[in-house]
């Protein structure tokens, strides 16, 4: 998914990169590099649980092919301060 995307559903949530950075206590920089890349685990588990989506949809080079016969999802809980409402609310293909 291009890093545009992910961007404007996180804006569309509420959620800058400043934002971000200011919840997870890092750098903006941090926060733009690991979105961009997926390097920051924490920063991956952040989006994920605000866009709801699969991570291998966002960062699909940072993750090994999926079994096709395993069809499961591994979206996680929703993060404090975003209602399931806001986070079912996106545009982001496979995302909930």
């Amino acid at each position: 998914m291009r890093p545009e995307f992910v961007n404007a559903e996180l804006r569309i949530r509420g959620y800058t990169h400043k934002k971000i950075a200011e919840v997870l206590g890092l750098s903006r920089g941090a926060v733009s590099t690991a979105l961009r890349t997926g390097s920051s685990q924490q920063v991956r588990e952040f989006v994920v649980g605000i866009l709801r989506c699969d991570p291998r949809d966002i960062w699909p080079y940072r993750y090994p092919p999926e079994d096709p016969s395993d069809m499961t999802s591994s979206v996680g809980p929703v993060p404090e301060g975003i209602t399931e409402a806001e986070s079912k609310n996106n545009k982001l293909g496979r995302c909930k």
